[in-house]
């Protein structure tokens, strides 16, 4: 279940696995949020790695501070917050390239 909500403080890469090593995938945008997938994070490189599900879509790691800086910030979500995307992913987890559903194939 999803309990954290991480805001972005500064652009920060998106990468396949924890450490510097891994593929990069994409690039968090400054501001933005990501959702923190119950795993505990990784200590790699200097840096404590996170899992992530982020706003553009992308599942992967990234670094939640280098060196000093903070690059982004975790905060709980409510209860409420937690029943509703419980019950959205029951309802539309999964790909789905649905003729009928007017929005369209799920990426």
């Amino acid at each position: 279940m999803i309990e954290q909500i991480a805001t972005f403080q500064v652009n920060v890469n998106i990468r396949d696995k924890a450490g510097l090593a891994g593929k990069l995938i994409g690039v968090a945008p400054a501001h933005s949020i990501a959702y923190a997938v119950d795993e505990l994070p990784i200590k790699l490189d200097g840096m404590l790695w996170r899992k992530l599900f982020h706003v553009t879509g992308a599942l992967g790691y990234s670094a939640e501070k280098s060196g000093n800086q903070t690059l982004f910030t975790l905060a709980p979500t409510s209860q409420a917050w937690q029943d509703a995307i419980k019950f959205t992913l029951n309802e539309e987890g999964g790909y789905s390239i649905n003729p009928a559903d007017p929005g369209g194939e799920t990426k």
